[in-house]
């Protein structure tokens, strides 16, 4: 089975990242940093409930006979 994505690399990949972008905050704006990404995360995720291609098939479609 060919690996394509490794998750573990990913994640300290990303935590990285946001530790170099939040290393020199203040507890203020640290608290700030996380609610400004999930404003932003939850914005996307409207967005994509509302796209015709998220459209989920009805429960009765898919519920076994």
């Amino acid at each position: 089975m060919k690996k394509n994505f490794d998750a573990i690399a990913f994640k300290r990949k990303v935590q990285k990242e946001i530790y170099e972008e939040t290393k020199d905050l203040s507890d203020e704006e640290f608290i700030e940093y996380f609610r400004k990404a999930g404003k932003e995360f939850e914005s996307k995720m409207k967005k994509l409930r509302k796209s015709p291609k998220s459209k989920k098939p009805s429960r009765k479609s898919t519920a076994p006979k």
